[in-house]
């Protein structure tokens, strides 16, 4: 496996029976094995994906973006620390006190749609003190309404398109502690059909609507002695039928009886 790697010439193949896979991949792809097999999966070829680490992506794909954020910091998310680490030597908090995140697997972000947005405390004196939380809008074009503002991980949707500046506020009792979280909303352009590009020389002809032959049967009648007639297409007629069927069966018994019966 390959992921956000970079090298001056590479090879992801695919042997019998297994399976090679590269992500991200910087550098000339080579094209000649000394056994000819065919590719592996390739995906980004000569663009970074994010998360930059394959176990970010894999634990952002098991637990979600909340999980992700609870063991980094945003700046991990597309490079390293290890300068800001170097400098720190172990002394006190490293990093801001608070951080925010959004749902970034949600893009783009259209008006009206809804974002999951959270923070993450990473100052233990302010969790050990109860505190409370508030988004607010900062700047934006438009209405910014949020699910609850009061929550620390809460959703949010925006009324126009543009840029948006939310904070968040950490506060306990004699601290407060804040952070930035600027999302970008797009134009919700309605999408157009698009036609197939026509093949050169074949015309197509508008097609007709299919006629319709509709023809109307004078209903069939049946007649029983001095009955009316009724019309065969109806539950009342059908069961006229049955009855005069049944009449009929009786009929030529009675009449026999009656000849064997006569002097």
């Amino acid at each position: 496996m390959f992921w956000n790697s970079e090298a001056h010439r590479w090879r992801a193949h695919a042997p019998n029976g297994a399976m090679n896979w590269a992500v991200g991949m910087i550098g000339e792809k080579g094209t000649t094995y000394r056994v000819p097999e065919p590719d592996g999966i390739i995906q980004s070829q000569g663009i970074r994906v994010t998360p930059r680490s394959l176990y970010y992506a894999q634990l952002r794909e098991r637990m979600g973006t909340r999980a992700l954020y609870s063991i980094i910091l945003p700046t991990q998310k597309f490079g390293t620390i290890w300068t800001e680490l170097a400098d720190w030597k172990g002394s006190g908090l490293f990093g801001d006190a608070v951080v925010t995140w959004l749902d970034d697997d949600v893009t783009p972000v259209f008006p009206e749609s809804s974002l999951s947005i959270g923070g993450v405390v990473r100052d233990l004196n302010l969790l050990a003190n109860s505190p409370t939380y508030a988004w607010t809008v900062r700047e934006g074009p438009g209405i910014v309404n949020f699910t609850d503002a009061s929550l620390l991980e809460t959703s949010v949707s925006f009324g126009a398109a543009g840029t948006y500046t939310l904070e968040l506020l950490v506060s306990t009792v004699g601290a407060t502690q804040s952070s930035m979280l600027t999302i970008t909303v797009q134009e919700d352009t309605p999408q157009t059909e698009t036609q197939a590009p026509m093949e050169p020389g074949i015309q197509t002809q508008p097609t007709a609507a299919p006629s319709i032959l509709t023809t109307t049967a004078a209903p069939s009648t049946l007649t029983t002695g001095p009955s009316a007639p009724f019309t065969t297409d109806s539950p009342v007629n059908s069961q006229a039928r049955r009855d005069a069927a049944r009449t009929t069966s009786f009929a030529v018994p009675i009449c026999l009886i009656l000849l064997f019966c006569s002097p």
